[in-house]
């Protein structure tokens, strides 16, 4: 999925997505198999910075999330740390 935050910088939009990782990480799922926690990790590309058009704002953001899978997950990265 993607989140779009207008009038935020690049470093603004690093410390939402980790606001909303942390609610995510402290929720408590149930099911018939036990109790379980959810983690997220999500990629951030900011505009203009990172990219001029949509297509490339997406791919910058992907990498920043793919980096995020290969180095342990649960976390956010802004393409400009990773690329």
């Amino acid at each position: 999925f993607v989140l779009v935050l207008p009038d935020t910088d690049g470093a603004g939009a690093e410390h939402f997505a980790n606001e909303l990782r942390k609610e995510i990480g402290a929720l408590t799922m149930t099911s018939e198999h036990g109790s379980f926690n959810v983690t997220i990790s999500m990629g951030v590309a900011e505009f203009p910075a990172d990219g001029r058009c949509r297509n490339e704002l997406l791919e910058r953001a992907d990498q920043a999330l793919y980096f995020c899978k290969e180095h342990g997950r649960n976390c956010v990265r802004r393409w400009s740390q990773v690329g």
